[in-house]
């Protein structure tokens, strides 16, 4: 082996001092990232502890902080095993250049037979060779017992992690669970306030249906009754109070009691279609009556008859009274109120037959009847109801009555005046 060959050793112990410091360098990076590895999986822990013991439903944003931990934590855990990854290629770098320097040393002795060991011994002292395997040895224990922490570390932190893990994820999922059930209730609850809401707008339509078909009732009966009226009658009820307080009435203050107020009972009223068998019913309902009011409508539109003031006792009757007067309330569709006394009020005034005769009623009744004052006949027939107008002028008043001799009614009216 030359002295040029002999360089070699110094070289391996430069080299081997150079990792030695590289090592140390990575040693203590590797034990700042440990720490800092230990208090992740630390803050990991608490967290997920601190949920479990004060029984706290996780959020979003706690699951999104541990797992952005748990990813630094297993990026610091990745930066470690480079570290070490390194350390072991350094260490054994170290030990190859060591190997490597002993086998150089081993053959010194063939170099003392031939060269002055003087010039090695300048170039290498011993005391370096002693740091250096030394320095060798700290490593070898301090690597192996920073593996076994670190495996042992690892391992353990590791398995809380992965329990703390399953922890928090067995009650995530139990949190979801209760709050699909909760859900469900939820649903559950809506969908039955549904119905119910539905059943009270069916039961809501279904009163405003019998209030709506009420109403309607209500109404076609009112509508049936207006239908059953008769311009006749509307007047006749605004005229009536007007006639018995007419400014004549006083000179018939006999025929009935003078009144602030008269009360109007309607006895009988043919309709608008007049019926043959009311007609025949009509002596009948006023039997035993008085104060009797007795209004014909006839064809023309004219509102006229007659008042008698006392009973009637029979169905054929002749009365001879003084409380009886005649009127008019239209003529021909013009109001005109008027009141007369019967001209032949010397006879009878007012004559009410059987059933089987021809006269209905009559006033001012003579026995040479076309001088009776007013006869309404059983039968509607323009030939037997009249009232006799000497030239039209009853009483020196024109259109008195209907206006006419003969006429034709249409309705009937009898009323009680009290």
């Amino acid at each position: 082996m030359s002295e040029q060959e002999w360089i070699g050793p110094l070289s391996d112990c430069d080299l081997i001092k150079e990792q030695s410091q590289k090592l140390n360098t990575t040693v203590n990076g590797l034990t700042v990232d440990c720490g800092y590895y230990m208090d992740y999986l630390n803050t990991i822990k608490t967290t997920v502890l601190g949920l479990n013991t004060d029984n706290v439903q996780p959020n979003l944003t706690t699951l999104e902080q541990i797992f952005e931990i748990t990813d630094e934590a297993l990026q610091r855990k990745k930066m470690i095993e480079t570290q070490m990854l390194q350390a072991i290629t350094l260490s054994a770098n170290i030990t190859k250049t060591v190997k490597h320097l002993n086998d150089l040393l081993k053959s010194k002795d063939d170099f003392l037979g031939v060269h002055d060991f003087e010039k090695i011994k300048s170039a290498l002292s011993r005391n370096e060779e002693e740091r250096v395997k030394v320095a060798l040895a700290d490593y070898d224990k301090q690597k192996e017992a920073i593996e076994a922490e670190y495996q042992r570390k690892q391992k353990e932190e590791e398995e809380k992690a992965n329990n703390s893990l399953q922890e928090l994820v067995t009650k995530f999922t139990q949190e979801k669970n209760d709050l699909s059930r909760a859900k469900a209730t939820e649903l559950q609850k809506l969908e039955e306030s549904k119905i119910l809401l539905f059943s009270q707008i069916e039961e809501q339509k279904r009163l405003v249906g019998l209030r709506k078909k009420e109403i309607q009732n209500d109404i076609d009966t009112k509508m049936n009754y207006v239908n059953t009226l008769d311009p006749s009658s509307i007047i006749i009820n605004t005229h009536l109070d007007e006639l018995f307080h007419h400014k004549d009435i006083a000179d018939l203050a006999n025929s009935i009691a003078m009144k602030e107020k008269y009360t109007f009972t309607l006895l009988a009223d043919t309709g608008r279609s007049v019926d043959p068998t009311q007609i025949l019913d009509i002596p009948q309902i006023l039997l035993k009556k008085s104060n009797l009011l007795f209004i014909v409508v006839d064809t023309s539109g004219s509102i006229f008859g007659g008042f008698l003031g006392v009973k009637i006792t029979d169905w054929v009757v002749m009365i001879n009274t003084n409380k009886a007067f005649l009127f008019t309330l239209t003529a021909k569709k013009k109001k005109q109120i008027e009141i007369f006394r019967t001209k032949n009020n010397q006879t009878q005034n007012f004559v009410a037959f059987k059933k089987e005769g021809g006269i209905l009623f009559a006033f001012g009744y003579d026995s040479f009847f076309p001088k009776t004052d007013l006869a309404i006949m059983k039968q509607i027939d323009a030939s037997r109801s009249f009232s006799c107008q000497t030239m039209f002028d009853y009483h020196n008043k024109s259109n008195a009555l209907c206006g006419e001799q003969y006429f034709n009614y249409k309705r009937l009216y009898i009323y009680q005046v009290s």
